[in-house]
């Protein structure tokens, strides 16, 4: 009686092992198929990052110029008021 449960045991764990192995040989075959794709989906994405972080950057450069006259006459209304209050 204890032997059968030891055999029977030994088979589940047996046949859980070689399932596992065979899962894992058929992840790293499909990685190794899909390389050249994947490699390809990285590429793409670094490159719309790299875009959106230009216009980004691109976009706050030209929000944050002021010209230099506005900022003159900015800074001269500021102290005729300063100077008349």
């Amino acid at each position: 009686m204890i032997y059968e449960g030891f055999t029977l045991m030994i088979a589940g764990m047996v046949t859980v092992f070689i399932f596992l192995v065979l899962m894992i040989l058929t992840i790293q075959l499909v990685s190794f198929l899909t390389r050249n794709i994947t490699a390809a989906e990285l590429k793409q994405i670094e490159d719309e990052k790299k875009a959106r972080a230009a216009k980004r950057f691109a976009k706050k450069s030209k929000t944050m110029e002021l010209p230099l006259p506005v900022i003159a006459s900015a800074i001269a209304a500021y102290e005729e008021d300063s100077l008349s209050g």
